[in-house]
């Protein structure tokens, strides 16, 4: 996913960058003439002074200039790094866990006394569950995430919408940030166009982001990996104070496979605790009476005699 996601992203980007670098120096002039018409409808607005805009098309213009020539060899080189190393870190660990995942979990469990691997690898087989409903989970919300992306940039007229929604569905796996990076590319690539679809472009991510992260996102991946929506996001913001952008992926599922410890303890807690045996509360508050006495016993008379 991490090489299609470079494979993908790199050369649409560039293209837009390079784009928006070339239609640069007539920024200026759209912008000047969307405010010329806004001011037809408000009078109240003032004139916009016409030797005020020339510095400013004269930046735009040098910096698009400046871009169009730098763009490119950054591009190749970052884009080249990145694919090489995402291509050897995904062969790397699909091929470790995929040959050898069985033996790993049977050597770290060969450490445990005999009688406590049989639990162990059943806790470890729930773990497993529930990573993998997890898994379904965030797939699902992406695939809603990146359909609702295409549908909503095909709407507004921005070109590559299909790629863009692309996108967006391997974006989504980052929490929190990697659908809002992929709105940004987005309306960089409506930048393009005009400034007006960006500013659309950027008004339709951040409404779907709120309806993933108050609605979507709490439903389905939080009830998938089965947990609380204050775990969720005490998770992902631990995750990424801890290791960045890696570590926010890793968040859930490894917060999914800790409820699964903290069960298991709490179940050996409860199967170790003895039940106290209830007394009636008029014998507990009664006192102890003393013993009675014994009655004296009567001694035998002898036989009187005739």
């Amino acid at each position: 996913m991490l090489v299609v996601l470079g494979i993908l992203a790199v050369p649409p980007v560039v293209q837009g960058i390079q784009q928006a670098a070339a239609n640069a120096p007539q920024y200026p002039d759209q912008l000047a003439q969307w405010y010329n018409d806004l001011r037809r409808q408000f009078s109240f607005l003032p004139a916009l002074d016409q030797q005020a805009s020339s510095p400013l098309r004269d930046l735009s213009g040098q910096l698009g200039a400046t871009a169009a020539q730098a763009l490119p060899a950054a591009a190749g080189v970052l884009g080249t790094a990145a694919g090489l190393l995402s291509a050897g870190l995904v062969l790397l660990f699909t091929t470790h866990f995929v040959v050898d995942g069985a033996r790993m979990r049977d050597y770290l469990l060969s450490f445990l006394p005999v009688a406590r691997r049989a639990p162990a690898r059943a806790a470890l087989d729930r773990m497993g569950a529930r990573v993998g409903a997890w898994l379904i989970g965030q797939v699902t919300l992406s695939l809603i995430m990146g359909f609702a992306s295409f549908v909503g940039l095909s709407l507004i007229g921005v070109p590559d919408a299909v790629l863009l929604g692309l996108l967006s569905f391997f974006g989504d796996f980052i929490p929190m940030v990697g659908f809002l990076l992929s709105g940004l590319l987005a309306a960089l690539v409506a930048l393009t166009q005009s400034p007006l679809q960006a500013l659309a472009t950027l008004v339709l991510y951040v409404l779907l982001l709120q309806l993933e992260n108050n609605v979507l996102y709490p439903r389905i991946v939080g009830q998938a990996a089965r947990l609380h929506p204050f775990a969720l996001v005490l998770a992902i913001l631990l995750g990424s104070a801890w290791l960045g952008p890696f570590g926010t992926i890793l968040a859930v599922p490894v917060a999914a496979a800790v409820a699964v410890v903290l069960d298991e303890v709490r179940r050996a807690v409860a199967a170790s605790s003895t039940p106290i045996a209830s007394v009636d509360d008029s014998r507990a508050t009664e006192p102890a009476r003393p013993p009675e006495p014994e009655a004296p016993r009567a001694t035998p008379q002898p036989a009187s005699r005739a």
